[in-house]
Parts: structure tokens; sequence; C-alpha cells
């Protein structure tokens, strides 16, 4: 995944992450090239998906940065995770 892909695509991995993340013995491993955008990404989108919108795009980007010094640097990420929470707003994904 060199770009962020569609949110159809990153909505179907949320969603598996979710599933699995329901065993409490259970964790998930997410992993890019350099672990900055591609992972950060995903990782955002999951806090959407879990958050029902209680937290800001702004908030999770900052508790991602904390967590991981460079994460979500480029626009283009930044940018699809708004995207992301737009649509769960919309759509009560």
């Amino acid at each position: 995944m060199t770009t962020p892909g569609s949110i159809e695509f990153i909505l179907d991995i949320v969603k598996e992450m979710a599933s699995v993340l329901q065993d409490p013995e259970k964790r998930i491993f997410v992993h890019c090239h350099s672990g900055l955008n591609r992972s950060a990404l995903l990782i955002a989108c999951y806090i959407i998906y879990e958050s029902s919108n209680d937290k800001t795009l702004d908030t999770i980007i900052e508790e991602i940065r904390k967590a991981r010094q460079g994460s979500l640097q480029k626009e283009k990420y930044v940018k699809f995770c708004g995207m992301f929470k737009e649509c769960t707003i919309l759509y009560l994904i």
C-alpha cells in the first residue's frame, strides 16, 4: 500500500482488526517499511472507528505522534484520516 487506498479497503482492514481485538488474548502487529505513515494511518483509522467519534482527528494524530515520533507527516495520509472520520460520521459505520 503505497497510497492510503480507498475508504472501503481501509474500512475492511479496520473491521478485521476490531473483530480480532474483541478477544483480549489477541494482539495485532501493524507495520510498514518505515512504520511512520501507512502503519499510523491504519492505527488512526482503527481509533476513529472504535472511538465513536468521541475524539477529534487532531487528538488522535497527536496521540499517535507522541507514541511514534514522526508519524503521519505526509499530508495525504492526514487528509485520508479526515475523510475516513467524515465517512464514519456520515454513515455511522
